[in-house]
Order: structure tokens, then sequence, then C-alpha cells
């Protein structure tokens, strides 16, 4: 779901689809937010890189060092579509109409939570919640009315 640019579109195109009844499974991650939601974990290996560097040093980054994602060599960060906790939350209730959720987890790591407090100023400024910056995955289970 993060690397779709609407998951909205796409959540509704699966309960469409889905019979009464039918069951809907996602498991997505990490976040946007999360420490690892530039999806450059595999080449950069610092926590938000997000937030504390500019485009143009990441930019800078993949030039000179390449990307190895996606069972290969590339020369761009993999597209995310940046959307937050608290977005895919109020798809969640966007959908109950048509769904009934049976299962959802979300995933949290707090581990990094030193890099927001030394840096905060990269954070400031940005509407985000520690549960915003800690949740890296959600799993969720769906039952289609």
């Amino acid at each position: 779901m993060e690397h779709i640019a609407r998951p909205a579109n796409a959540l509704r195109e699966m309960i469409r689809i889905t019979k009464p009844g039918g069951k809907i499974f996602t498991s997505f991650g990490p976040l946007y937010n999360s420490p690892f939601g530039l999806h450059a974990y595999r080449t950069f290996y610092a926590p938000y890189p997000q937030f504390l560097l500019d485009t143009s040093t990441l930019d800078q980054f993949i030039q000179a060092n390449g990307i190895w994602d996606l069972g290969g060599e590339r020369n761009e960060f993999q597209e995310v579509n940046r959307w937050s906790l608290s977005q895919y939350r109020r798809l969640w209730c966007d959908v109950q109409d048509r769904t009934r959720i049976l299962y959802v987890r979300e995933h949290r790591q707090d581990r990094f939570l030193w890099v927001v407090a030394s840096y905060f100023s990269a954070f400031r400024g940005r509407s985000l919640t520690v549960e915003e910056l800690i949740t890296n995955q959600i799993d969720i289970l769906f039952e289609v009315n």
C-alpha cells in the first residue's frame, strides 16, 4: 500500500471485486514517517533520512553510491506515497460501511526515537506524533459486507 499512489482507490477496487463475505488481507510497511519510511535502508543505513536530509543531499548520495534494491542496482529510491498512519486509519473508517475489520495490528519500533530527540529541529513543524514516528507496518484483514 505504501507504494501505491492512491491507496484509497486501490482498497475500494479490492472491495468492489471481492464477494460479500470475502476477505482482503494486506500487510505493508515501512510507513513513510517511520524510521525507514524512505525505503532506503538497504543502502542508507540511518533512520529517518526523509527528515534529516534534504532531497539534493539524498540525490547526491544515490549518484555516488547507487542503491541495491528490488533485487538489483537502481539509481533512485522506490516510489512511496508518503501517507501517514492517520491517513490509513481514516481510510479504514471511510470503508467501514462496506467492510468489517477482523484483525488489525500496527507494528511499532521505538528504538530510534533517540534520533528524533537528538535532531528535533528536523522534525519540528511537521505535525508528527510519536505514534506516527514509530509505527512502521500495518497488517489488516477486512471482511467485505
